[in-house]
């Protein structure tokens, strides 16, 4: 029963190495410091509070604080990601307050939307686009998030894959908004198709949403401001990714799968590496490694057939975590 599985958890825990960490005592003198705070805010700036905290307990270097701070995050004591300067400058120790802050904009239009509320204001039409196409603009974003802690919020969407800067500076995409569905009954796609298979476990959602925006980060980055042509729905994507790089997403929620449709023979090995590359981070960073998936090439342009467990067989591939340097990455694949 309940002591059984009590039991189990215990002995687990004991046995982890990262229990079995040392760290000085400083570091929870400091760690107490931090949480107390809780009480009064929802998070603490790097520069000012972390430091003054730390020279309470005796950490005067920043070395060590951003140490402690690193170790703190992974244990879950706290929220700290260093992706970007905005990112790095804020410790949360109230994750309520990230939640607050995301359901603003991730939200079911249908339940928790008022566009009346949006007519006075005059944003109504950005309303409309941001809640409808999942495409919304920095006015828009302001709005919602009352001018303050903009660009964090900006940056901590766009590293954990839920927000990609779309088409031109300034407008970004959330696929999770997206909700009018294609059906895929008899369809027909022009293309050289590969596919990711997750049925031996499952796909779970937020997968294909994470794969959308990262080829649209990735578009941006590498092309700026032009203006793809697209076509978005919760399970369907065609995207121009760049000159001549045309690609349509498929999910299929019943087969579990992901199917890639390349515009040309030409790309055919350029997207398949980007499209794998994705994966792979999606995995490490969303999924915690446990994502498993078959990939193989399909119908009457494949030349070869692969069915290759990439989880098992690239687990020591390296993942950026840092957005713009996976990009960057992806890039030097193209």
């Amino acid at each position: 029963g309940i002591e059984e599985v009590r039991k189990v958890v215990e002995s687990s825990v004991r046995q982890s190495i990262a229990m079995k960490q040392e760290i000085p005592i400083r570091w929870m003198a400091f760690l107490d410091e931090i949480l107390a705070e809780s009480e009064q805010r929802p998070f603490l700036k790097l520069h000012s509070d972390i430091r003054d905290l730390g020279r309470n307990v005796g950490i005067r270097r920043e070395e060590e604080t951003k140490a402690a701070l690193a170790f703190f995050h992974e244990r879950g004591f706290l929220i700290h990601l260093t992706g970007t300067q905005a990112l790095e400058s804020i410790i949360v120790i109230k994750p309520q307050w990230l939640i607050d802050a995301l359901s603003k904009i991730i939200r079911d239009k249908s339940v928790h939307v008022e566009f009346k509320d949006f007519e006075q204001i005059g944003l109504v039409q950005d309303a409309r686009e941001t809640f409808h196409s999942g495409i919304t603009n920095r006015d828009f974003l302001e709005h919602l998030w009352n001018g303050i802690h903009v660009d964090f919020f900006i940056d901590l969407m766009k590293q954990t894959m839920l927000m990609s800067e779309f088409g031109k500076k300034g407008t970004f995409l959330v696929p999770s908004l997206l909700r009018k569905k294609v059906s895929f009954e008899n369809i027909i796609l022009p293309g050289y198709p590969f596919v990711y298979d997750f049925s031996s476990t499952f796909l779970p959602k937020g997968v294909f949403q994470r794969l959308v925006c990262l080829l649209t980060e990735y578009s941006f980055k590498k092309y700026g401001e032009i203006a793809p042509s697209f076509e978005l729905r919760k399970n369907y994507a065609f995207l121009e990714i760049g000159p001549g790089l045309t690609v349509h997403l498929l999910e299929f929620e019943t087969k579990q799968s992901i199917k890639v449709h390349v515009g040309s023979p030409e790309t055919f090995t350029k997207m398949k590496g980007i499209v794998r590359s994705i994966f792979q981070k999606i995995n490490f960073e969303v999924m915690g490694g446990g994502l498993k998936w078959e990939e193989y090439i399909e119908g009457e342009h494949a030349i070869e057939y692969e069915k290759i467990d990439k989880s098992k067989r690239e687990i020591q591939a390296p993942i950026d975590h840092d957005l713009d340097s996976f990009i960057d990455r992806l890039q030097a694949l193209s």
